[in-house]
């Protein structure tokens, strides 16, 4: 068995000035579950105030370091999808929600004209300006994303366009 990751290799990718405590324990036991027990997924509860957002970009980037592949990270709350998107948009980011978040140039949700515009087996009118379609490439394209777990599991079971 390999040694576990107990260095401070993944500094370089922590979001912030210095980490906290709870953050390298975060950092490290997720970044072991991963590289060293070759798990395929890894749920951390944490506190509030521990700096949930820090430990999940960290290990994003460090992993698409080593493995080249983004990660998306999983919220319970549009709001605290926001604030993801607040903190690190900057930093390549990327957020998507549902279609009913979104309203098109017809005035109505993306989510009611592409109802309609299927109902009547047409091109929705804002098929090449659609803000949801966009975001949705945006999303797909970058190396790291977020969303809300509602969206996530209906977008994976019906659509099937997010891994």
């Amino acid at each position: 068995m390999t040694q576990p990751i107990e260095t401070k290799d993944w500094l370089p990718f922590f979001p912030f000035l210095a980490p906290r405590p709870e953050q390298e324990q975060a950092i490290n036991f997720t970044l072991n579950a991963y590289l060293r027990e070759g798990k395929k997924y890894v749920c951390l509860e944490l506190g509030t105030g521990i700096g949930k957002s820090g430990v999940a970009v960290t290990v994003s980037r460090y992993l698409e370091s080593l493995e080249g592949s983004g990660s998306y990270v999983l919220t319970t709350q549009k709001i605290l999808q926001q604030q993801y998107l607040r903190d690190f948009a900057s930093k390549g980011m990327r957020s998507l929600k549902s279609a009913d978040n979104y309203v098109c140039d017809t005035g109505y949700t993306c989510a009611v004209t592409r109802r309609v515009a299927r109902a009547c087996m047409r091109a929705p009118e804002c098929a090449s300006t659609c803000p949801y379609v966009a975001d949705k490439k945006e999303f797909l394209e970058a190396s790291l994303g977020v969303t809300n777990y509602a969206y996530f599991m209906n977008e994976t079971t019906y659509a099937g366009k997010l891994e």
